[in-house]
């Protein structure tokens, strides 16, 4: 029999055909799915099969489980908590809730943008090469951005340095005044803000490679006796060290300074002696001794800082020998105020008359008064 496959014929014959049947037409004898897959493919299952020869078994981990729950799926979990040093090698963005319970070791830009529904700023954190500086820098959309680091509870901000504390920033619930450190030309800034004032306990200041003084200056509203009167504060010495150079009570000499017996033209004015003193403010002053061998013979003496010449301004001592013999005279003292390189400040001296032997114990002595 001749089936009539025309249409409309052959389109109900189509409708009617079943794919297993088609699948049978075929030849293939599988019924129960498609074809089989070979027996050493790499599978990754939920549990060992008898039949695969090849298969990867999802194993759960300390920080990796598997869960086959829903048909078809297999779904990994990172186990809270349980990872310990973590390596990020490559430029990445947090925009959730990220915790590190462990050592995290930053090798590139990672950028932090907490849990901010629409973050517009965060942090950076940025490596750097042998010999360089890591940083920590604010970054987003607004010009300027501040960066603040929050201890959390009663906890402190440390600052270490060769494994040890250096700073401690403490936490005082309801302070109403800060401590800011400023920067400015030829000068760094330290002062209190928010009404109150800067107590500073146990403190040695000191001005710094650059000399400096060091001020103690009160609001002018302040009537009370927090701070010196005076510009500033220092206590003296209590052992026998000298005065660091620089600071104000150093102190310098030099001498004795001795010249053979006429050595010294007289009414002629000589140097006996000199010292050389770095810039300043200074009270110069010494002594000299003139060896006379007649009675009525004089001298004067006195302090310059230019080279056989007396100065007109200077406080000048004058003596008179009534017997012959040493005369001793004290050199007035004389202030000398410079800048820049050092000056050598002269014992000037000019013997009126009189057959001067030689000179002997001159001295010239210098102490720095601001």
């Amino acid at each position: 029999m001749i089936d009539d496959l025309r249409p409309p014929y052959r389109i109900a014959f189509d409708n009617a055909r079943d794919p297993y049947a088609a699948r049978n037409a075929l030849g293939i004898a599988a019924t129960t799915g498609g074809p089989p897959a070979p027996a050493n493919a790499q599978y990754i299952t939920a549990a060992s099969d008898a039949t695969l020869t090849a298969e990867r078994v999802a194993t759960n981990t300390a920080t990796v489980t598997w869960d086959f729950a829903t048909a078809g799926q297999a779904k990994a979990n990172v186990v809270a908590g349980s990872f310990g040093d973590v390596f990020l090698a490559a430029n990445n963005a947090f925009t959730g809730n990220n915790s590190f319970a462990a050592t995290t070791t930053l090798y590139s830009t990672t950028s932090f943008r907490s849990t901010v529904a629409l973050p517009a700023n965060g942090i950076d954190i940025i490596p750097a090469v042998t010999t360089g500086v890591p940083s920590i820098n604010a970054v987003g959309i607004d010009t300027n951005i501040s960066l603040a680091i929050k201890p959390k509870g009663t906890g402190t901000i440390d600052f270490y340095g060769q494994g040890v504390l250096q700073a401690r920033v403490s936490n005082v619930a309801g302070a109403s005044t800060y401590v800011r450190i400023r920067g400015a030309v030829g000068q760094g800034i330290l002062d209190a803000v928010g009404g109150g004032y800067l107590n500073i306990i146990d403190a040695n200041l000191s001005s710094g490679a650059s000399g400096g003084a060091i001020s103690v200056t009160p609001a002018l509203s302040d009537s009370s006796t927090k701070v010196a009167t005076t510009a500033f504060v220092r206590n003296g010495r209590t052992d026998a060290s000298a005065v660091t150079t620089g600071y104000v009570g150093e102190y310098l000499e030099a001498g004795p300074f001795t010249a053979a017996a006429g050595s010294y033209a007289i009414n002629t004015w000589v140097n006996p002696g000199s010292l050389s003193l770095p810039a300043g403010d200074w009270d110069v002053w010494g002594q000299i001794s003139i060896l006379f061998a007649t009675a009525s013979a004089g001298f004067y003496a006195g302090l310059s800082d230019t080279a056989a010449t007396p100065d007109t301004t200077w406080l000048m001592s004058g003596y008179m020998s009534p017997v012959s013999g040493d005369c001793y005279a004290p050199i007035s003292a004389k202030r000398f105020n410079f800048t820049g390189a050092s000056k050598t400040i002269y014992v000037a001296t000019n013997v009126l008359s009189g057959a001067a032997y030689g000179f002997a114990n001159t001295y010239i002595r210098a102490r720095r008064r601001s």
